[in-house]
């Protein structure tokens, strides 16, 4: 009995695809790409700190940031009627105020450079791919990975791995280099040009 032709299609798809997997694993695994460069960052921030970012702290943080509770009256006035949430808040976080200390200013400022710490994202789907979760990819994303570490010869200036004249090349795919790489200027210019040369929208004010 011939199989149906759609489960010949599918099983050609899911070849296809788990070559095209094992193609780009090999490929990351050559250049030294380990997607695991957000928890380097994480680690050296806790080496500068000397401990881990505080999750409740940085959580307030973010709070007074977005200000999601609209008691800071947008002029920094909050001493006088800061809404009792983030009084409890507060409270949980730092012991000083549980025992009765004022709120003064510097525990806001604690609060928001502690969610200033958390903001590091380096988890592409090209990261959690190389970590092992095939699915975070798409066929056609892989396709391109695989360009830009072949063919297209994208890697050759940003660099995986590899020390250079102004630091080292990293995951975040630079080499710290600058480079002319021949892209029209698009920005408002200098002096002038010709006016058969100038473009429609063009001016010449300076940046």
């Amino acid at each position: 009995m011939r199989p149906a032709n759609g489960f010949v299609q599918a099983a050609h798809a899911t070849t296809e695809d788990s070559r095209l997997d094992d193609a780009l694993a090999a490929v990351l695994s050559k250049a030294g790409f380990t997607g695991n460069i957000q928890r380097m960052f994480e680690q050296r921030l806790e080496a500068n700190l000397g401990r881990s970012v505080d999750p409740e702290l940085a959580n307030l943080g973010r709070l007074l940031w977005f200000d999601k509770i609209h008691s800071l009256h947008r002029d920094n006035t909050w001493a006088s009627g800061i809404h009792r949430a983030y009084r409890q808040l507060l409270g949980e976080v730092f012991p000083e105020m549980a025992a009765g200390a004022p709120i003064d200013f510097c525990m806001f400022g604690k609060a928001i450079a502690e969610f200033e710490f958390t903001q590091v994202f380096a988890n592409a789907p090209i990261d959690r791919f190389a970590r092992g979760e095939r699915s975070a990819m798409t066929p056609a994303a892989k396709r391109g990975t695989l360009l830009f570490f072949g063919k297209a010869g994208c890697v050759q200036c940003h660099a995986v791995s590899g020390r250079y004249s102004v630091g080292e090349a990293n995951e975040m795919f630079t080499d710290f280099e600058e480079r002319v790489i021949g892209v029209p200027q698009i920005a408002p210019f200098f002096g002038t040009l010709p006016t058969q040369n100038r473009p429609p929208s063009a001016t010449n004010a300076v940046l």
